[in-house]
């Protein structure tokens, strides 16, 4: 029988190997996570700014309602000509447009949110906007310190190092299948 007492430092640079390629697989699983909770936030905000587009849509609407009435009431006096109201009338209807175009973008956006918190779609469904309020002035960190700080954190970046690392271990057992075997 054949027992290998030495093999280039194959076994522990395998052994090392196999460490970083979980530990990096462990970074990619934090990636992802961070990646939905980033897709959730991103969609939330998209409701939350297309409820303001829709709202503004709305009162555009009725803004263009009310000129179409006081513009009939002048064409009806005499003040104005018919095309008057039929410009009035054709922005009105243009505006409608944009307001069922807004309604539909809210939708969607509502819609998008449900899929990513997997949730049922016939399910009743809405989001709460936060009242927030900024007190003082707001500090800015500095670039290079929020650089850095993700440098540290980001499962990315630490993932990408990671590889770098199990690379280079896989490198070394190479090298170490080239080696003699005692």
């Amino acid at each position: 029988s054949s027992v290998v007492i030495f093999s280039g430092f194959q076994n522990i640079n395998y052994l090392r190997y196999n460490l970083l390629r979980n530990t990096a697989m462990r970074y990619d699983t934090e990636r992802m996570q961070n990646d939905v909770i980033l897709n959730i936030a991103a969609a939330y905000m998209q409701i939350l700014y297309n409820e303001d587009l829709l709202e503004t849509a709305q009162q555009q609407v009725e803004l263009i309602e009310s000129q179409l009435e006081r513009t009939r009431s002048l064409f009806r006096g005499g003040t104005l000509p018919r095309g008057s109201v039929l410009e009035i009338e054709a922005r009105l209807a243009e505006e409608e447009l944009n307001l069922i175009n807004a309604k539909n973008r809210l939708r969607l956006s509502y819609l998008e949110l449900i899929q990513l918190l997997d949730l049922d779609p016939a399910m009743e469904f809405s989001v709460v906007r936060p009242e927030v309020t900024v007190e003082g002035s707001v500090t800015l960190l500095d670039a290079e310190h929020v650089f850095e700080k993700a440098l540290q954190t980001e499962p990315t970046v630490q993932s990408a190092q990671t590889r770098i690392m199990f690379v280079e271990r896989q490198l070394a057992m190479d090298r170490g299948r080239m080696s003699p075997s005692l």
